[in-house]
């Protein structure tokens, strides 16, 4: 994170680097825990700092559609490209010490009604990510 942000934001760096250089105390109860990855929930500066660290992975998607909301990400094209986004950010992801959670995943396939044809799809996505969802059309909407 602090690599990117010099890279893209040079005279921001010094405050940030201030800011994470060193472990966050953060407080439970009457527990005191070390933060000394990352952002945290409620910092100001997180949404920002995480844009920043995923920047890369988001431009290198190849679907023709690629939005994103900080980690909520839309991608749609072929199976077979989505595939592939998917397995890049899948493993891009973790190049940052970020994990995809399968579960809140959701695949639609659009443009057939083919069953055996969905549920090839629906195989696919889940030899990398088990437990990926594929929810009815009729619940489909962005």
């Amino acid at each position: 994170m602090l690599s990117k942000v010099l890279e893209r934001f040079p005279s921001l760096y010094p405050y940030i680097y201030q800011s994470y250089c060193q472990p966050s105390i953060l407080f439970y109860g009457q527990s005191k825990i070390l933060s000394r990855r990352g952002v945290q929930q409620g910092d100001p500066l997180g949404p920002g700092l995480f844009c920043v660290s995923i920047e890369d992975i988001v431009f290198q998607m190849a679907s023709e559609l690629n939005e994103w909301y900080l980690d909520d990400g839309t991608v749609a094209d072929t199976p077979e490209v989505v595939l592939q986004d998917f397995q890049t950010i899948i493993s891009e992801n973790a190049t940052l010490g970020l994990e995809v959670n399968p579960s809140k995943c959701e695949i639609f396939v659009l443009g057939t009604d083919d069953k055996q044809i969905k549920e090839s799809i629906h195989a696919a996505f889940n030899i990398i990510a088990p437990w990926i969802d594929m929810p009815k059309r009729t619940n489909a909407f962005l």
